[in-house]
């Protein structure tokens, strides 16, 4: 259990001076099963999308079937 406060460890490794630059015609916030299905239908639709997660991407989402899968 969290402290009131206190920030939980970043999962992942910081690298400054490492940013990419990505191109794309649509930027879809969260990838649950709403982000996933709206970031599909752009796709097929010509556009080229980005999804940004929050969470750690590995154990984040319930949405049952793991949609990175698709």
């Amino acid at each position: 259990m969290s402290q009131k406060g206190v920030l939980p460890e970043w999962p992942y490794t910081i690298r400054y001076g490492k940013e990419k630059e990505v191109v794309a015609d649509v930027l879809v916030l969260g990838r649950g099963i709403s982000g996933c299905f709206a970031a599909i239908a752009a796709a097929r639709n010509g556009a080229r999308v980005a999804i940004v997660e929050k969470e750690a991407t590995i154990r984040s989402g319930a949405g049952g079937m793991p949609v990175r899968t698709w």
